[in-house]
């Protein structure tokens, strides 16, 4: 969910995009996510701020629901 209440669905991590570079061993992370999703049969990118991003629920876990790790 995003601070303006706006949901976005994404049905595969692969999706969603974090950018980041190594610079003298630390890592630095982009200030904005990649997601892709799909609207009327038409396949949409968004660049989405960090800060916006005000909740993230998982209903799609990796390990299927089973609460295995």
């Amino acid at each position: 969910m995003l601070a303006n209440g706006e949901r976005i669905d994404v049905k595969h991590r692969d999706s969603v995009g974090l950018s980041s570079i190594e610079v003298r061993g630390r890592r630095f992370f982009s200030s904005s996510v990649q997601v892709l999703e799909v609207l009327d049969n038409e396949l949409v990118e968004r660049v989405i701020s960090m800060a916006m991003i005000a909740q993230v629920v998982d209903r799609y876990p990796a390990d299927g629901g089973n609460g295995k790790h």
